[in-house]
């Protein structure tokens, strides 16, 4: 019996796809990024003034976090695509580096939220 292992043609076509869906999902990221900051910057008093400063900061990045990741799955699809120096590394360094830190970012959000009610 064996595992039904995708060819690389395959492989390729579905990584492709999913960078696609990845990019999308990055449009969305970037403009709730945006409608998050424009709803930040208009505090109602001094304590959520400086809160929102702090909250700002992190929206940006997060999204410095996900450009990161982003641009960094690209280069590896295209290397792959392109390049006969490609290893088979789908993911890279930079990729794991960024996926923590998201992961590490959300996480600590979390608790502070659910620390404070």
């Amino acid at each position: 019996m064996s595992a039904a292992y995708p060819t690389y043609d395959e492989f390729m076509k579905y990584w492709i796809l999913s960078v696609m869906l990845s990019l999308v999902m990055y449009g969305v990221a970037f403009t709730l990024c945006i409608s998050c900051i424009d709803i930040l910057r208009k505090p109602t008093d001094v304590t959520k003034k400086q809160r929102n400063k702090v909250l700002i900061g992190f929206v940006l990045a997060m999204l410095c976090i996900s450009t990161a990741n982003v641009v960094s799955t690209v280069v590896m699809v295209v290397n792959a695509l392109f390049s006969t120096k490609f290893d088979g590394n789908i993911r890279g360094a930079t990729g794991t580096i960024c996926l923590v830190l998201a992961n590490w970012g959300a996480d600590g959000f979390l608790v502070r939220i659910s620390s404070v009610q």
